[in-house]
């Protein structure tokens, strides 16, 4: 398992107190998360921070972290070495660039890729495609 954010609240963590850390303005459903021994890690910014939200409160809005962004090579090694079969994707909406980045992270991982938000990857012809060969490669590996 891995994870990525590029809030300071964040990275850094364990995954079972960053995800409570804000601006998580989501309702808490089970506050006991175990400790998982995933610690976040920096992720890459792309279009995923809004200018438009600088002047809200702290709480409601993303503090930059002061780590280093990695380089796409550097999130796709983490991703394989994780052991992680699946990608969730859930940034703000509107991180269109963000999503895409983080889907070629994915396939480049041979993992599959799950898009909470609206950007279109599954619907789209391509992106469908790219995934379909990125299975049908994964699977062939496995059973050679």
């Amino acid at each position: 398992m891995s994870a990525f954010d590029i809030d300071k609240r964040k990275v850094g963590k364990d995954l079972s107190k960053a995800i409570f850390e804000y601006p998580n303005n989501t309702k808490i459903f089970c506050a006991n998360i175990p400790k998982t021994s995933v610690k976040v890690k920096m992720g890459r910014v792309l279009d995923g921070l809004s200018k438009h939200m600088e002047d809200y409160d702290d709480k409601y809005k993303f503090i930059l972290s002061n780590e280093s962004e990695p380089s796409k090579e550097n999130i796709t090694k983490e991703l394989t070495e994780s052991g992680a079969e699946i990608f969730l994707n859930y940034l703000p909406v509107g991180s269109e660039k963000a999503t895409k980045f983080y889907a070629e992270c994915a396939l480049d991982a041979g993992l599959a890729f799950i898009n909470c938000i609206p950007v279109f990857i599954a619907s789209n012809y391509e992106w469908a495609k790219r995934f379909e060969r990125s299975e049908e490669r994964r699977v062939g590996k496995e059973c050679r």
